[in-house]
């Protein structure tokens, strides 16, 4: 299975990213700023790859479902992750990931405030 179907921020699907993220946050920022769609689209594929990079035994856990909260720092790193539910296994799986996952830093203060407390639906 091919890693960009993995999650969820929110309700978008990772693999419709770019069409998901920019519908989502369309009220969020200037309509004529490509810029920040592009910023966001790259700090969400960061994020993804950081957590797949380190998540163990990924495929195991296909057809679960686990609902997380990220807090972040305005470097990156994370101040805080927590279970909003799902599958028990999968949550602390992930949940470990996240904690272990090198986040990259927000490439601005703008994609920081819409990413600074995030949800992520982790669905392998």
């Amino acid at each position: 299975m091919v890693a960009e179907n993995y999650f969820k921020f929110g309700e978008v699907q990772m693999k419709y990213v770019i069409f998901g993220i920019r519908a989502f946050l369309t009220g969020c920022a200037d309509k004529t700023d490509v810029g920040i769609n592009n910023d966001i689209q790259a700090y969400t594929t960061g994020i993804r790859n950081a957590i797949i990079k380190v998540f163990e035994d990924l495929d195991s856990y296909h057809g679960r479902r686990c609902m997380l909260r990220l807090a972040l720092n305005s470097d990156g790193s994370l101040n805080d992750v927590r279970s909003e539910g799902g599958d028990p296994a999968l949550c602390e799986a992930a949940i470990a990931a996240v904690k272990e996952a090198d986040l990259p830093e927000p490439p601005n203060e703008r994609v920081y405030y819409l990413f600074q407390n995030v949800p992520l639906d982790f669905k392998p």
